[in-house]
């Protein structure tokens, strides 16, 4: 549905837990899907932190992919700069 490629789920690095790490073949990058069951009025600052993380830790997210298809997938092969942060949510509010 997306196209991206699925990696893992509750992919872990330092203190942070990430729901869902994929990767998008058509950019190159990597995307981080986060699913919330509500509302939550901090997901934008838990988007950046999740983006910094994955930005500050190229090479553990491309050994993750490696070794999930057991392929030579290199950090300079990645385009960095369309890494995301999907969050999915049942709803959305936006403040005024």
């Amino acid at each position: 549905m997306t196209g991206f490629v699925f990696v893992r789920s509750e992919f872990s690095i330092e203190n942070q837990r990430f729901d869902t790490l994929a990767f998008d073949p058509e950019n190159q990058s990597f995307v981080v899907i986060e699913y919330k069951r509500s509302r939550h009025h901090s997901v934008f600052d838990q988007g950046v932190s999740y983006l910094n993380t994955l930005l500050n830790h190229k090479a553990d997210f491309v050994l993750e992919y490696n070794e999930r298809f057991n392929v030579h997938l290199k950090r300079n092969q990645v385009d960095w700069s369309q890494s995301k942060v999907i969050f999915v949510s049942p709803s959305c509010k936006n403040k005024p």
